[in-house]
């Protein structure tokens, strides 16, 4: 039987959602959760849409790297997840964490993610393994929200405050749902190497949404096309708040091959020249011309940037 600090899990009660909202810092509890029962020598797992942000932390809080099981890449397919918690389960893993459901509704019918989960969590009460997903309630509608809560056997709503998690119980066979319990976390949960990686992947998401809605305007009626206009512009916004992140967080890799260097900037040189080359050539043709021409020159000084880096790298 696992033995619980942090919250309170009877006996024969194997399914856990957390609910909480941007603010409340579900997954960060939820990783306290599994650094827990890694302490208590346990097998725990984590199913991630990025496990690149959660890895670097538990393997920094894991006594016994054996037993930690991270999913080595993105997990956003429900068959995908069937064979990864098979596998863990094989494993005797004892937790099971999943932050997937919210990025599974973007891609699948709401009765396809529910059955499958409801085929899963009663895989993993038959084995005894623990299960916690996490979710922000706001994402759903009342319907598809009370049909997964259904599957659970226990339900947490989480707040955070000063520090604080509050904590209230939804649904638990003794607990009621008017005491709040608190649990103070004196630590970050995420090392600096993570959330690195954390800034890169977002960075990467919000270049996507950038080229995505801006390709596509033609395909929708103007009101829709305004709104997905603006959507690109804040998604330029965080994009360059997320490189003003990194710059200031970036540790230096040591030891790094010139040939890895020279691939980046000779990659980069190329659309650089590209760029220049398309702005001047189409500036003659359009009521831009003035603009598309500043363009075309910036893409130059660019070109000569870059050129000025290849060299000191070569030199090296």
């Amino acid at each position: 039987m696992v033995e619980w600090q942090i919250i309170n899990i009877p006996e024969n009660n194997f399914s856990i959602l957390i609910e909480g909202d941007v603010q409340s810092k579900k997954e960060v509890f939820a990783k306290q959760l599994l650094i827990e029962q890694l302490k208590k020598n346990n097998k725990v797992s984590l199913l991630s849409f990025n496990p690149n942000i959660h890895s670097q932390y538990l393997k920094e809080k894991c006594p016994d790297k054996a037993n930690l099981i991270i999913s080595k890449e993105t997990v956003d397919a429900l068959t995908e997840i069937g064979i990864m918690l098979s596998e863990v389960i094989d494993n005797q893993v004892k937790l099971i964490y999943s932050d997937i459901y919210n990025i599974l509704t973007t891609k699948n019918p709401p009765d396809m993610i529910l059955r499958a989960y409801n085929f899963n969590i009663k895989k993993m009460w038959d084995n005894k393994v623990y299960f916690i997903e996490t979710i922000d309630p706001a994402n759903f509608n009342e319907t598809n929200l009370s049909k997964l809560e259904a599957l659970f056997d226990i339900i947490i709503t989480l707040k955070h405050s000063d520090n604080k998690f509050l904590i209230t119980y939804k649904k638990h066979p003794v607990e009621n749902s008017d005491n709040q319990h608190e649990f103070q976390l004196n630590q970050s949960s995420i090392s600096k190497d993570s959330l690195y990686e954390l800034y890169k992947t977002s960075l990467q998401s919000e270049l996507v949404n950038i080229g995505l809605y801006g390709k596509n305007f033609e395909l929708f009626r103007k009101g829709d096309m305004n709104i997905l206009y603006n959507l690109a512009k804040s998604s330029i916004f965080h994009a360059t708040k997320l490189l003003d992140l990194m710059k200031e967080r970036v540790v230096q890799k040591e030891n790094i091959s010139k040939d890895s260097r020279l691939q980046v900037l000779r990659e980069g040189l190329k659309e650089e020249v590209t760029m220049k080359e398309i702005y001047l050539k189409v500036a003659d043709q359009t009521e831009a011309k003035d603009f598309l021409l500043k363009l075309s020159n910036e893409e130059k000084i660019h070109e000569n940037r870059i050129n000025e880096i290849m060299k000191r790298v070569e030199n090296d």
